[in-house]
């Protein structure tokens, strides 16, 4: 990889689009944290983030699968989560996707997925390349423990390498901040995804920080100015 991990920032509102997009976010995910990890924001959100904000990618939570949520917004990515999972989950979670032809699909691997009933993260990345666009790894919980409590950097190489090996993008999550989220990017996924980061204070339940935003830009940006130097 060449460029720096892109940054997606994940946003409750068209205020805080506006914040992310200040910041320099490179992607902005629409979600709503009361509603879970992956919660649907409610659809008059997303026709309104759609509507003003044009000139970046935009992807959409839409919950668990077993929620059967949809979105008839034009919108670049959707990503929908697992947890409890049924046995069916690959026709379920393929079919669904298919259901909205206008949008790219992401397929999530939650790294705690045996505190959630849902599948492993190995078994997601099997089913992704013929069904899907990325492959997102997040958590399922936000409790304060992140990404790198519950999968070691050794795997998360082998499943970047092997993800991108079969033509899928990869995106790391899952309470990324400080050191963490340093070490993510150093793994050379193509985005990585924050909330909690991005917001006041840190906490993911306030609002987006600009200033924030453009501190985890800066961050990524000098990590590539080193890794440029060292080649």
């Amino acid at each position: 990889m060449t460029d720096r991990p892109k940054l997606l920032v994940s946003v409750r509102n068209l205020d805080e689009a506006k914040a992310a997009v200040a910041g320099g976010a490179d992607i902005i995910d629409i979600k709503e944290p009361d509603n879970g990890s992956l919660g649907k924001a409610d659809d008059q959100v997303i026709n309104e983030i759609v509507s003003d904000i044009t000139d970046r990618p935009i992807s959409a939570a839409l919950g668990e699968l077993h929620e059967k949520q949809s979105v008839h917004t034009p919108i670049d990515y959707v990503k929908i989560g697992l947890t409890n999972a049924s046995c069916d989950w690959c026709d379920e979670l393929a079919n669904q996707f298919q259901g909205m032809k206008n949008a790219r699909a992401i397929a999530v691997a939650y790294a705690d997925f045996d505190r959630v009933g849902a599948p492993t993260v190995q078994d997601v990345l099997d089913w992704a390349p013929v069904n899907a666009a990325g492959l997102l790894i997040d958590t399922a919980i936000k409790d304060g423990r992140g990404l790198f409590d519950w999968i070691d950097e050794s795997d998360l190489i082998r499943i970047i390498e092997e993800a991108h090996a079969s033509g899928l993008m990869v995106g790391l999550a899952g309470s990324l901040e400080g050191s963490d989220l340093i070490k993510a990017a150093t793994l050379e996924p193509d985005i990585v995804a924050v909330r909690g980061a991005a917001c006041s204070s840190g906490d993911r339940r306030s609002g987006i920080d600009s200033d924030r935003v453009k501190a985890i830009v800066r961050t990524l940006d000098k990590l590539l100015v080193r890794r440029e130097a060292a080649t």
